[in-house]
């Protein structure tokens, strides 16, 4: 889950964008989506799913995490270089970027993300240019560089026995 965090939020080299203060609340969301996900495995299209190390892995839940711990060049690039930079103690962005690290490592190993993640209901994300998820998801904020969605309900079928309001306009059969 550390490594996801670190290549789905807004690191200290999104000049004009990162705001350091985003780090661990967006990555609480992206941790609480996991577990929301794992609560409900089928509907997140992770049907087998039994913890969250399936939930990431899956090839369909998120872009370039579907092969882990292969992971495509610039991803591991762009991983190698944050992690670099984090343990390069004379980069003058050092600091910020052992902190991004230390956020994700929180925000993967907490015990109780509920508690402390702004929305308990969050079951998805997107980074903040891409198109929202298709389906029943509701926006709900922009953190970090990511949009985060819930799950809308499914509204219930009505019974078989209620009738209709309006009996013109929905005449009822009679057998």
């Amino acid at each position: 889950m550390e490594r996801l965090f670190l290549l789905e939020a807004y690191n200290p080299g999104n000049i004009g964008n990162y705001l350091a203060s985003d780090n661990l609340p967006a990555m609480r969301l992206m941790r609480q989506t996991i577990e929301n996900r794992l609560k409900s495995p089928s509907e997140y299209g992770a049907k087998g799913a039994t913890s969250e190390t399936d939930i990431v892995e899956l090839d369909n839940q998120f872009a370039g995490f579907g092969s882990y711990p292969n992971l495509d060049a610039a991803m591991s690039e762009n991983l190698a270089a944050i992690l670099a930079i984090a343990n390069n103690l004379p980069h003058p962005q050092q600091a910020d970027y052992a902190q991004f690290v230390a956020d994700a490592i929180t925000a993967a190993t907490e015990a109780v993300v509920p508690a402390v993640a702004k929305y308990a209901d969050v079951t998805a994300w997107r980074t903040a240019d891409h198109n929202p998820p298709k389906g029943r998801f509701k926006a709900l904020d922009t953190i970090g560089g990511n949009t985060f969605y819930s799950t809308t309900p499914v509204p219930p079928m009505p019974p078989k026995h209620v009738k209709h309001s309006s009996p013109t306009r929905h005449p009822v059969k009679r057998k």
